[in-house]
């Protein structure tokens, strides 16, 4: 097989290069010493895989202001102690958004922080 063959079936790499916390790092340790992960590389690989699989599986839909300020309303309601994060998962919608109309409801004395 030639070169450029090979290079067309093989998908190209990047490096990434990053800092974590020792106690990260020696969680992740941990992990490959009981033969959990190959290495230090092999568990970030599936971390990243991990992530964006759950990334790509979130759906915003998309609606206006006035409906999504609505349903968030509706929402604190219902579930007395939110989190942005919960609020825009369990509603579909885009985190900024989100925080955009909670800080409009603690301004308009609506909501609590």
């Amino acid at each position: 097989m030639s070169t450029n063959a090979t290079d067309k079936i093989r998908p190209k790499n990047r490096n990434i290069g990053t800092k974590v916390a020792e106690m990260e790092y020696n969680q992740i340790n941990n992990l490959v010493n009981k033969g959990l992960y190959l290495n230090s590389a092999d568990f970030l690989r599936e971390a990243i895989r991990e992530k964006l699989r759950n990334i790509n599986e979130i759906n915003i839909k998309e609606m206006d202001h006035d409906t999504a300020k609505n349903k968030i309303i509706n929402y604190c309601k219902e579930n007395r102690k939110v989190l942005l994060s919960d609020i825009a998962d369990d509603l579909e919608l885009d985190i900024f958004l989100v925080n955009d109309i909670i800080d409009e409801l603690i301004n308009e004395g609506r909501l609590k922080e």
